[in-house]
């Protein structure tokens, strides 16, 4: 799981190009195997609001074929696992923020690090072994 705090929705593609620069530099071997398919880097991105993001959507999708896909309004039900593991997530920030009595202004530092300790934990999908 990867998180990328923003300020202001402004900032939505500057976002995008770092994590898609993070993934391609993660998974560098893994794209140089598929380099000999159509050029398309990360083929679908799905959102939950379309008309807040259709501008990232008419951005990348010429620039690197990636396909916007949207859920309907007001229906979480779509993207069951993602709203699950942001819950998850949020739980974890808010839990080290209140234990820690730590000031408001450092939500995003703690939404990575919930992430990271997210991200190390065992879980079933690794049978039951840390990846680190």
């Amino acid at each position: 799981m990867w998180t990328y705090p923003m300020r202001f929705r402004k900032y939505l593609y500057e976002t995008y190009e770092l994590f898609r620069a993070d993934a391609m530099s993660i998974f560098k071997h893994d794209v140089g195997e598929l380099r000999h398919l159509p050029p398309m880097d990360i083929g679908t991105l799905l959102s939950d609001d379309a008309n807040k993001n259709k501008k990232l959507g008419r951005i990348i999708k010429p620039k690197y074929n990636t396909r916007m896909a949207f859920s309907n309004d007001y229906s979480p039900q779509q993207n069951a696992v993602a709203e699950c593991r942001i819950g998850i997530v949020v739980q974890k920030m808010r839990a080290m923020l209140i234990e820690g009595a730590l000031p408001k202004f450092l939500w995003a530092l703690a939404l990575d690090y919930a992430s990271w300790l997210i991200n190390i934990s065992p879980s079933a999908s690794n049978t039951g072994v840390a990846p680190y």
